[in-house]
């Protein structure tokens, strides 16, 4: 799969024998571990992973070269396995409009269920071309597979571009849901995860079986609005 940003190998020496891979599966583990455990958890230590892990410390700078290279290692992971189920749940969904949506909000009700701080700490880790380049990467492999869903019942769609329409549909559920995973970092979000599953799939259906109410802004606001009209 391929990532937008720099191209960067995050792990120093690729694990090769099943020990070392059985190592690194424990340590990227213990990562997630360390990042699930609630708001704060992007201040883990090396020493905190490997102890979660059960490894010494040097053995996690065996295959990463610093904390970052290991957040975007455990990130990619975690990604991965996401991308994963997701492609699976939207292809055993039902046909419909109502099949595509719920499969997408019931699939992001259990990552985030599971993995809301972690994604939150990704979110909250800085301006790292990698990782960005990463989750925009998951993004795309959730709109085709999104809009792959609505095509099978495309007459339904009320909107000319079903690309805009699964574009637009996919923001409203993943704003919600990753508006909770910010949230979550810091505090108690404001709503239950159960809460923002039931108005990610409301307001998506909402807006996908609904016509557009008309041109937004008017013709005649930004006509009025124009340099020519001001300088008339």
């Amino acid at each position: 799969m391929s990532h937008d940003g720099p191209a960067r190998r995050p792990v120093v020496v690729t694990p090769v024998q099943r020990r070392s891979r059985d190592v690194v599966a424990r340590i990227l583990e213990a990562t997630g571990t360390l990042l699930n455990s609630g708001p704060g958890s992007t201040g883990i230590t090396m020493q905190q992973v490997a102890g979660q892990a059960g490894v010494s410390v040097g053995s996690i700078y065996r295959y990463y070269a610093d904390k970052s290279d290991l957040l975007r290692a455990t990130q990619d992971d975690t990604l991965s396995r996401f991308d994963e189920r997701m492609v699976a749940r939207l292809a055993q969904a039902p046909p419909t409009v109502e099949g595509a949506v719920t499969a997408m909000a019931e699939v992001m009700y259990d990552h985030m269920k599971q993995r809301a701080c972690e994604i939150g700490a990704f979110m909250t880790a800085g301006a790292d071309d990698v990782m960005v380049g990463r989750a925009r990467a998951t993004h795309r492999v959730k709109l085709a597979s999104f809009s792959g869903g609505l095509a099978r019942d495309r007459d339904r769609v009320a909107h000319d571009s079903l690309d805009l329409a699964a574009e637009v549909g996919l923001s409203i559920i993943d704003g919600l849901f990753l508006g909770y995973a910010r949230q979550i970092t810091r505090s108690t979000p404001s709503l239950r995860l159960e809460v923002i599953a039931r108005e990610a799939r409301s307001a998506a259906l909402a807006y996908l079986l609904s016509p557009p109410a008309g041109d937004w802004p008017a013709t005649e606001a930004i006509s009025a609005s124009s340099p020519a009209a001001a300088a008339g």
